[in-house]
């Protein structure tokens, strides 16, 4: 169970088309009501029904949720919340934008190494490369975190040009197996977010 305390994810209702979380910090369990302390982004509004995400015996798990009411606090918004849905485990259908940039995360693209790579999902990642691509071509990849390692095709899709080169963002190509291992990387910085976030090893 959640204890308060712990870092919840909020998914920000404003983008449709990736997951991008929002941390917050579990203040209080009072019967079937939850209250959060929310970064302050604006994003957020009583009524709402999204999704929040959270780490249990190291297990990052899925639930629905309604927020009921928002106050003010000195350091952003709380939000009271009640589930609408049981918790499921994330880990299996994880494909929402974790940000990486805290991790150093370095990556090979075609000739280029030590590229800085800016987030990643179980379906692909963004990253800043000195090389200009032209979209849909494919490129070979790998990126190395600890012991994990990701190899193989991936596509360049949008791009922005940059002081320091051109930010891509690179889809996975050919059969499953790269995105597997993307998963298990954007699981990684997860947990290691978490931990951060909560000061301690687990929820």
């Amino acid at each position: 169970m959640i204890k308060p305390g712990a870092t919840v994810f909020f998914r920000d209702p404003k983008i449709e088309n990736e997951r991008v979380l929002v941390p917050s910090t579990l203040q209080a369990v009072e019967d079937e009501m939850l209250v959060a302390q929310l970064v302050p982004t604006g994003r957020f509004e009583a009524g709402q029904e999204i999704a929040v995400f959270y780490e249990v015996k190291r297990e990052f798990m899925q639930q629905p949720v309604q927020i009921d009411r928002l106050e003010a606090g000195e350091d952003g918004p709380i939000a009271h919340y009640f589930a609408l849905g049981d918790p499921v485990s994330a880990e299996s259908r994880q494909h929402y934008r974790v940000t990486t940039i805290s991790a150093q995360l370095l990556a090979s693209v075609g000739p280029a190494t030590d590229c800085p790579v800016q987030d990643v999902s179980a379906t692909g990642f963004a990253a800043v490369v000195p090389t200009r691509y032209a979209q849909g071509e494919r490129v070979a990849i790998s990126i190395e975190h600890g012991e994990l390692r990701c190899a193989g095709e991936a596509v360049a899709q949008s791009v922005a040009e940059r002081p320091d080169g051109y930010r891509y963002g690179f889809l996975s190509a050919g059969d499953g197996e790269l995105q597997e291992q993307l998963n298990q990387v954007s699981l990684a910085v997860q947990r290691e977010q978490l931990q951060r976030l909560s000061g301690a090893g687990g929820v």
